[in-house]
């Protein structure tokens, strides 16, 4: 295993949106074929078609994206866990805890090719992410719920870190709809769904609202969204973990980003060699010819990439 952060890039600047072209397609670029895909797949259905162990050291992954050839995920290195009680909204923390978060990408052989230091302090812990064909949008958060995050942007040609704004709530996975130009957030186990409205130069035009001032109720015995993908017209799609009947599933919902209603909620029994479960954190999906591919992420440390694949269905 290779040592993590063979380099650091760490680039938390003030930098000028430029209007040059952006680098790859994002996911809503394929919106209508990637809804209609999970609107009738059947998860129990996917087939493992490949399986790629990473070559260094990935902590604990959160979010996961594929731009062009290359992946990357977020990730965190606890050094100390937080120690807290919980009440409802009410917390009461009796330590921050410590760590470091990462951004990492890598190739398609599980190569390393950068590692990107994500955190401020006891703002430690990135989530899921989202990319709109140039910038990749990621939360960090303090290690629990109700607590304070930073959104930052990293551009995906320069790597180039962006603060975009802080939030006094525990962001853990966001997407930008570019349609709306908003960005969603999900906030600790996606209690709740929080929304920021953009300008044209993608900076947050509604500053002055409070985290309750933003917050949209989920439903009841909702799916705890570990990392989420905007899809195009106004839907995004989340991966996560639920209870079941039987216990503990993973589950995808494809959801309105202005109703937050659910257009569709499906459980995900695929477990890893390992038994995990697939969708238990980064996670993301394309379209390859007339077939979904979803690739998922779900182990700590020694961790492998999961490539599932289905039809579409006509």
């Amino acid at each position: 295993m290779k040592p993590i952060c063979a380099y650091i890039l760490m680039a938390v600047a003030s930098v000028m949106v430029c209007s040059a072209s952006y680098a790859a397609k994002p996911l809503s670029k394929q919106g209508k074929r990637v809804a209609k895909a999970l609107m009738s797949t059947n998860p129990n259905e996917w087939q493992l078609v490949e399986s790629i162990d990473l070559k260094f050291d990935t902590y604990h992954p959160q979010g996961m994206l594929k731009v062009d050839d290359t992946f990357y995920i977020t990730t965190v290195k606890v050094e100390r866990r937080p120690r807290y009680t919980r009440q409802g909204k009410q917390v009461s923390v009796m330590d921050e805890g410590a760590g470091k978060g990462y951004l990492m990408q890598f190739d398609a052989g599980g190569n390393l090719l950068k590692c990107i230091e994500l955190c401020e302090g006891t703002i430690f812990h990135p989530g899921g992410m989202g990319f709109d064909g140039r910038y990749i949008w990621v939360p960090i958060t303090k290690y629990y719920p109700y607590s304070r995050s930073l959104i930052v942007r990293v551009d995906v040609r320069s790597h180039q870190v962006e603060k975009v704004c802080y939030v006094d709530d525990s962001i853990g996975a966001i997407i930008h709809d570019t349609d709306n130009n908003i960005l969603v957030g999900a906030n600790w186990d996606a209690d709740e769904f929080l929304t920021w409205q953009l300008d044209s130069a993608l900076e947050v035009k509604d500053a002055e609202l409070t985290a309750a001032e933003r917050r949209h109720a989920n439903t009841a015995k909702h799916l705890a969204i570990q990392d989420s993908k905007y899809i195009g017209s106004g839907k995004m799609v989340g991966f996560g973990l639920k209870n079941g009947p039987k216990g503990r599933v993973g589950g995808f919902d494809v959801i309105d980003t202005r109703t937050f209603e659910k257009l569709r909620s499906a459980d995900i029994e695929l477990r890893t060699p390992r038994k995990s479960i697939v969708s238990g954190n980064p996670s993301t999906i394309e379209i390859v010819g007339d077939k979904m591919r979803l690739y998922f992420a779900p182990e700590d440390n020694k961790t492998t990439l999961y490539i599932y694949q289905t039809q579409i269905k006509k």
